[in-house]
């Protein structure tokens, strides 16, 4: 069962644009201490679209060793807009036997709903082959397309198949639907950060929260609260949390989380690779200045 806090790691550059893999371990080294329950490397977070492939293997390298040796659960993003890329990158990280590949619907092309449901079965085939899951990643604003809650729900029947994180824009009567209509043992995770308190106490299991690099130990909290059905303390955190989820999104993701780190230390650089911009000095004061009340 996935549940809790996913984080969707950053990749942290030096001012030169090279990979700064000691604050990548440092970061997951963190993340673990504060209970997080997985790491998510080469997310949209990570800035894996810009990674070569050796870049991308350095990066899962990290977080493995990093995960190595505890409980914290390893999932390795893997989408691409191709079937048949999205199993190549599958098979790069394989030596890893990471607990599951989070594969986002196929973008650009605009496939049916039938041929995303064929693409994820694929990919669930071969994610049994390497003995890993699979989570689904549902964010049509970035993809165009919006998988509905049937088409969800076909895929679960796959038993590799095991969550989806659902990152639709809003708590939209397709979400409602899944998370009524939903098995235990299929994990429905907010994949944007302000929902994740509604989603898990509405029956989800948890979120994968950019958010979360910083103030991690409040994430973990406040998730861990609303899986317990404790309203009064989960509220009580999402009220905190919500400026900051508004600061962290101002710019593009994930150029004022970057700026934060660095402003704070924990990263060398808040280099972020074009076509994406370094946050501006206002906005990373901005997202600081609430993070430093809480």
């Amino acid at each position: 069962m996935y549940k809790g806090i996913y984080v969707p790691v950053i990749t942290p550059f030096f001012a030169d644009g090279s990979i700064d893999l000691g604050s990548l371990s440092k970061l997951c080294e963190r993340f673990i201490e504060q209970g997080v329950s997985g790491i998510i490397p080469l997310g949209t977070t990570g800035e894996a679209s810009s990674l070569s492939t050796t870049e991308r293997h350095e990066v899962v390298a990290t977080c493995a060793k990093a995960i190595a040796g505890t409980d914290v659960e390893l999932v390795v993003g893997a989408g691409t807009n191709s079937t048949t890329t999205t199993i190549e990158r599958m098979d790069e990280f394989a030596e890893f036997s990471p607990n599951a590949f989070l594969i986002v619907t196929p973008y650009y092309v605009r496939p049916s709903e039938q041929g995303i449901i064929e693409h994820f079965l694929i990919a669930a085939q071969k994610a049994d082959e390497i003995g890993s899951d699979v989570l689904l990643y549902n964010i049509p604003i970035r993809t165009g397309r919006c998988v509905s809650t049937d088409g969800l729900l076909e895929c679960s029947k796959h038993s590799r198949i095991v969550g989806v994180k659902q990152a639709v824009g809003s708590l939209d009567d397709e979400t409602l639907l899944l998370i009524s209509k939903n098995r235990d043992d299929f994990s429905i995770l907010a994949g944007d950060d302000y929902l994740a308190a509604p989603i898990t106490l509405l029956g989800g299991k948890g979120a994968v929260a950019a958010s979360a690099h910083l103030a991690t130990n409040m994430w973990v909290e406040m998730v861990d609260a609303a899986l317990s059905s404790n309203l009064a303390s989960t509220l009580e955190i999402h009220n905190k949390l919500l400026p900051l989820v508004k600061a962290g999104f101002g710019e593009p993701n994930p150029s004022v989380f970057k700026g934060a780190l660095a402003s704070t230390g924990e990263i060398a650089s808040d280099f972020v690779r074009l076509p994406l911009m370094t946050a501006s000095k206002e906005s990373i004061n901005q997202y600081l200045n609430i993070l430093n009340k809480l």
